[in-house]
């Protein structure tokens, strides 16, 4: 849930690159803007109580249409994070619905006779349509205002995780569980994707030069989420009836529109939304090499996150884990999680070296592979403490392969313009996001898989070795990176 080239064409400046800012500075600060001018035809902006939900002026359909028309913070606004509030709120429980699916869904889909190859059918059933919601986010952007998507993607995952919960109550009939469950997964798929990609667009749309903290602490409230999601869940079923977790979690969810509607927030909320559809520069960066192994990057972030939905119960259950301490199991991958984001993003931050912290977070996914299994071609003992230490170095790595590798795609969209609008944006994280979760839908549907013909070891093994071919890849694109910085430190000497 953290940075690219200059404009010059050299590597890695993730975060104190130039400031993405639109190529004419020459509009009015907002205090001096006229009700004549012809960039802002609705008048001065005021400074009175300005909601997450009623910022907004009315448009015209064009706006953005021009460089010269695109919005600029107010002095001292930029920095501001008030409208973090709603961001860390959703995120953690948002999450936290998805962290108590992975093994409370799995054992009632058990329970309804599913295998592991059909549990992940139903999680690979959210990623797709997760990847189209991210996709048409990138066009329903035009028509609708971010901050209103975002509450429609929240509002569909909170209902679609109370009707999981809710499957509870079905009599045990496979297909009928199948069908309801992969509807509901659906649906809160495309509310995941909703939100999350106009979630990121507004994060780095609206902190433009001083993204990197409000990105950690969105990606720390991801995985405080995941946390909290299976260990309180385990403590309500317990206490109570299976769905009162799910009750509960979708009931905060929809809280968080709650404080969208109450916050006052600063003028730098973004008033504008995205450019016309005919407009394809939006994406053109995709024609760049580099950002194409990046996208690969997230996909394999995506995987080392969804081969665990579907087979890390069959990992413990193997080693004869008991129920109790199942769900702290599955809290270990978003504790590091958030440990990661911590760790990369601040790393990334002090030294400015992203593709060599991206290159060691993929160096560690490796090493998770290797103890989960444990891979079968090499003679590692299989510990239940191994496996949970390779489960931490899994949510650990996917940090590194997502913060930084998604901030990377954001620059190179934005810096051959130096123009930072929000359809570009939107269009960087769209295609990032797809991506994410477009490798994920391939580990949920081809771990269980594996997991159901030969056992989960086979799928650490599988995935080891893709993990490891691809860390020479971005091997490769560190010391390209260090060429280049040293070929351009000789040009300017």
């Amino acid at each position: 849930a953290m940075r690219q080239e200059g404009a010059n064409g050299t590597g890695g400046r993730a975060t104190n690159g130039p400031k993405l800012k639109a190529a004419d500075d020459s509009t009015k600060p907002s205090s001096e803007v006229s009700p004549e001018d012809p960039h802002h035809p609705h008048g001065p902006l005021w400074s009175g109580h300005r909601t997450f939900l009623s910022i907004y002026r009315d448009d015209d359909g064009k706006l953005f249409a021009h460089r010269d028309s695109a919005f600029n913070c107010a002095s001292g606004d930029e920095s501001s994070i008030a409208w973090l509030w709603m961001v860390v709120w959703c995120n953690c429980f948002i999450i936290m619905g998805l962290s108590l699916q992975g093994f409370s869904l799995d054992t009632m889909a058990l329970r309804h006779g599913l295998n592991y190859f059909e549990i992940g059918s139903l999680f690979s059933a959210t990623r797709a349509t997760a990847i189209v919601g991210a996709l048409l986010s990138h066009c329903l952007m035009s028509v609708i205002y971010p901050s209103h998507l975002m509450v429609c993607g929240v509002v569909l995952k909170a209902l679609a995780v109370a009707a999981i919960g809710a499957l509870h109550w079905l009599p045990i009939n496979q297909t009928l569980f199948m069908a309801l469950a992969a509807t509901m997964k659906s649906i809160g798929g495309v509310g995941l994707s909703l939100y999350f990609t106009a979630m990121y667009s507004l994060l780095f749309y609206k902190h433009q030069s001083a993204y990197v903290v409000p990105l950690i602490l969105s990606e720390v409230a991801v995985g405080i989420g995941g946390v909290l999601g299976p260990i309180l869940g385990y403590e309500l079923i317990e206490v109570w009836i299976y769905p009162l977790p799910y009750f509960a979690v979708g009931g905060c969810m929809l809280l968080g529109i709650l404080i969208a509607v109450a916050l006052p927030l600063d003028s730098c909320v973004p008033q504008e939304k995205t450019l016309n559809l005919g407009s394809c520069s939006a994406i053109a960066f995709l024609g760049d090499v580099r950002v194409l192994v990046d996208l690969v990057t997230l996909a394999l972030g995506g995987i080392t996150m969804a081969h665990f939905d579907s087979t890390l119960i069959a990992h413990l259950t193997s080693m004869k884990e008991t129920d109790h301490h199942l769900d702290y199991s599955f809290a270990v991958i978003f504790g590091a999680y958030a440990l990661g984001a911590m760790f990369f993003g601040l790393i990334t931050a002090k030294f400015e070296a992203d593709a060599l912290v991206v290159f060691i977070a993929q160096v560690v996914s490796c090493l998770a592979f290797l103890f989960v299994g444990p891979v079968q071609f090499i003679p590692i003992p299989a510990k239940l403490w191994l496996t949970r230490f390779g489960v931490g170095l899994a949510g650990f790595a996917a940090a590194g392969q997502f913060l930084p590798v998604l901030a990377r795609v954001i620059h190179s969209a934005t810096w051959r313009s130096q123009s930072s609008d929000l359809w570009t944006i939107t269009a960087a994280v769209a295609v990032s996001y797809a991506s994410y979760q477009l490798g994920g839908l391939a580990a949920s549907l081809f771990s269980a898989y594996i997991a159901d013909i030969s056992g989960p070891a086979a799928a650490c093994t599988v995935l080891f070795i893709i993990q490891a071919s691809w860390a020479v890849a971005r091997f490769l694109v560190w010391i390209t990176e260090c060429a280049m910085h040293a070929h351009a430190r000789r040009m300017m000497a």
